[in-house]
């Protein structure tokens, strides 16, 4: 992802039984911005706030949105220290966006490497020729 752009992540809660139903997600460096949601009661995370963590479960699902104002890592995880440890956390990368390829501003001639072609070809053959005697 590139830095200055607008991102919309879809969050989808997991399975599990007991606390291992519910994750927290939660993202460092920029707070988001809740676009929809599925499920779940207003009261915990309601379309329209600014948050930098929803408790996701078990049909609770969120689209969010947010804007990336720098390059580098941002961390987002599990609030659940125990599912950190099993692997709910990764780093995001965030980049400035490459630049434009520029094209040439005159044709390409295709003339001399042809004639190269055809040089080396003819010494194939030659070769190849020599070869046989």
């Amino acid at each position: 992802a590139h830095r200055n752009t607008v991102q919309e992540w879809s969050l989808y809660g997991g399975e599990g039984v007991g606390m291992e139903k519910l994750h927290p997600y939660h993202q460092h460096m920029v707070h988001f911005q809740i676009i929809s949601r599925s499920g779940g009661s207003e009261l915990m995370a309601a379309v329209g706030d600014y948050r930098d963590t929803v408790p996701l479960y078990k049909d609770v699902n969120y689209t969010v949105r947010f804007v990336v104002p720098f390059t580098g890592p941002m961390m987002v995880h599990c609030h659940i220290l125990k599912h950190q440890d099993m692997g709910m956390m990764t780093v995001v990368n965030f980049t400035d966006a490459l630049p434009p390829v520029r094209l040439a501003s005159r044709p390409l001639h295709l003339a001399p490497l042809a004639r190269a072609l055809v040089a080396f070809c003819m010494l194939s053959v030659a070769a190849a020729l020599c070869a046989c005697f």
